[in-house]
Formats: C-alpha cells, structure tokens, sequence
C-alpha cells in the first residue's frame, strides 16, 4: 500500500527491515498541484501527502547484525517530506535468548527528497546486564579486538538509551552508520575487570559508541570498596583503567599493588592499562594509617606517622617491577626501583637517593641471592640504628 514514488529511501528501508505482524489501519490522502505529478527532480510540499500506516505483533530489523524487536508495536507517517516511524514497544531477542525490552522507539528522516538522506533513531531498552553485554559484542559495535566482558559471568539490569545516525546510500559506507549508547548498570558485576579480578555490587555509567566503551561508577573489586573508571578503545587491545580506593591487606594483595612489610588500610590512586596479563599503572599511596616493618631494611613506621608513596607498576604476571619509586614523610626521602616476586617478596632493589632520618645522604643497593637478601648502603653520612635493628631482628639466614 505504500506507493512507491513517496518517501522511496524509508520505504526501502521498512520493506527490507519490517516483517509479520498485522496491519490495523492505512490512509492515504494527498493534496498535490497537478502541474507536480511526475516531477521526480521537484521536492514535494510537506502537506502535499500523508500515508500512514499502524501495526502490531510486527518483527523488525533496524541494524543488520544486531537482534530483531519482535512483538512490536508500529506507526508509520510520511508526509510529503519526512517520515516518522515510532515503536511504542516491543522486546529484542538476542542469539543466546536473553530479552530486553524496547519501548519509545522513533526513527525520523526529515527530508527524504535528497540523494542520500539520513536518519536518526532514539530508542530505549531496559533489562539483563548480560544481555547489553552480549549486544554489545555482535556486529557492528564490537571492534577488532572483541568485546570488553563476556556475558555469562555479568549480572545486574541496565537501562539505556540508544541514538542511532544512518545515511542511506545505494552502497553504504562504515561512516554511514554512527551511534551513542548512554546506560545506567545497577547491582552489576562482571569478570575479568583488572588481573582477573570480579566488580561487583556496582552502579555504573555506562557510555558506548563506535569508539568503544567507557564505565564510571563504584563497586567492589577484591572485596574492597572503589570508585573507578574502565575505558575499551574498540582499536586497541589495552583497557585503560582509574581506581580510587581505600584498600586492606587482602584487597591489595589481589589487585597486586601490594608492598612487602606494610599493613593496615592504605589510600590508593591507581591510572595505567591492562590486558589481565600484563598491567602497567602509576600508583599512589597514602600510607599514613599504615604500618610498615622493613617495608626496606630500616624503614619502619607506626600507623599515624605521615608517609607517602609513588610509582609505576609493571606487572608481567610472574614478577613485579615498581620503577620511579618515591618515598616521602616524616623525614624519609626515598627514589628510585624495587623488584617483587609474584609472592610479593622483595628480589632487588636500587635507591640512588637513600634517606631515612633527616640528614643522611646515602644510596642503597639490595638484591636476594638464593634465601639471602644482601644490602649495600654507601654514602656520607647514615642513621643506621634503623637498619641494625632490622638486620638483629631479621630471621636466621637472611
């Protein structure tokens, strides 16, 4: 019933992407000068035609690769120069049976008498986290180097809002289709977030687009309370990551930003990339309410003592490398590296700058040979009372 001289692109369009469902009214008035009948290359007036047509139970296919809406609810209008399609409801059904529900669907072409008119389509889904996951990983919105998380292990419910940009071509181009995905995750967890580890409990932002995906909220990760930032670049393998935490002895022995010696609650800043094989961050830590014993041979500290620490993580899954390490307060000044075992014991260390009292001025070298841990400080003047103390109290052969 729709000519085929009104609106050809959207018709097209409904022709390819519509199926089923039953048709439950039509009409077609038109209001056109004679001297315009056949004049293919003359834009019509908008009040010159208006073709409607109303349906339910009717399947549709609005991007190729993404799942159908089924059960839909759907009202066309074409005037003489627009069309506005809308889908008041319906519900999507993805390749592994998880359904979400679409509602306040509506696809506007504001003039169609160009050669290649666009569109624009806003829609909103609501349902099961796993399933935005899972649509999230189909084509076209995942990028080469695959999806951020994997469905079965999420959980949670989501809401979204979806804006959909397309021009039509008669051979389209990948610039043609463009989108911008905006969801709130409530209660929402999902494996493999930072070293393999599971948020959980999270209220989420959530952001998507041909760019990739970007996460803001806070959670649990290693059972600790945070507020953090996950960003996928749909180009690149590494995610980037923001986390904000107060972290205790167990959170930071899974998250890997653990030192050898420290204990207590420790105020973290964590930016860097990970592909849950190799990390790479910059750390800072807050280590006030901290207590230290031999964090290195004589650096010790009650908690409530300022003490502040700053470094970058390389973490290679079997050894960790703190480099650019500095080490501030209460008069100690330390600079420079350490090497950690994945056990978080210490396997070396270099410090140029070697202060632990107000006053020294000394460097220090210390590396484990076999069980031993050998330390060479040399410089022009030491407190070493700190240090003999760690070395009388230190086990048998170390």
């Amino acid at each position: 019933f729709w000519p085929v001289n009104i609106a050809p692109p959207a018709r097209q369009f409904a022709i390819d992407n519509v199926s089923g469902g039953t048709a439950d009214g039509i009409t077609v008035a038109v209001k056109l000068a004679l001297d315009l009948i056949g004049q293919k290359q003359v834009p019509l007036p908008d009040d010159a035609v208006r073709f409607t047509i109303s349906g339910k139970g009717v399947t549709l296919r609005p991007v190729k690769g993404l799942p159908p809406i089924i059960n839909a609810s759907l009202a066309i209008l074409v005037t003489g120069r627009s069309v506005r399609i809308t889908l008041p409801d319906g519900t999507a059904v993805t390749p592994q049976n998880r359904k979400i529900a679409v509602s306040d669907g509506v696809m506007l072409m504001p003039d169609y008498f160009p050669r290649e008119p666009s569109s624009q389509i806003k829609v909103k889904f609501d349902g099961p986290a796993d399933g935005a996951i899972e649509v999230l990983g189909m084509e076209p919105l995942k990028g080469p180097t695959g999806t951020a998380f994997d469905p079965s292990t999420t959980r949670g419910k989501f809401s979204a809002l979806l804006q959909v940009n397309i021009t039509f071509r008669k051979v389209p181009l990948p610039e043609d289709f463009d989108y911008s995905l905006e969801a709130t995750l409530t209660d929402f967890g999902v494996d493999k977030v930072f070293r393999g580890l599971r948020l959980e409990g999270a209220t989420v932002k959530a952001f998507a687009s041909p760019a990739g995906v970007v996460l803001r909220g806070d959670g649990k990760i290693a059972g600790a309370p945070m507020a953090f930032e996950y960003e996928k670049r749909k180009d690149v393998a590494d995610s980037d990551i923001r986390v904000s935490a107060t972290l205790d002895d167990a959170a930071r022995g899974k998250l890997g930003v653990d030192l050898p010696g420290v204990s207590g609650p420790v105020g973290v800043r964590l930016v860097g990339t990970t592909n849950n094989k190799d990390t790479r961050a910059t750390i800072e830590a807050d280590l006030v309410n901290a207590r230290i014993a031999d964090l290195i041979p004589g650096l010790s500290k009650p908690a409530g003592k300022p003490l502040k620490a700053k470094f970058a993580l390389n973490d290679k899954g079997n050894s960790v490398r703190l480099d650019d390490m500095v080490i501030d307060g209460s008069g100690t000044l330390l600079k420079g590296s350490m090497e950690l075992s994945d056990g978080g014991d210490l396997v070396g260390a270099s410090f140029p700058t070697f202060q632990l009292s107000d006053g020294d001025k000394a460097s220090a070298r210390a590396e484990k040979v076999g069980d031993v841990l050998k330390v060479r400080i040399t410089g022009d003047v030491m407190d070493a009372r700190g240090i003999m103390k760690s070395l009388v109290s230190a086990p048998a052969g170390q």
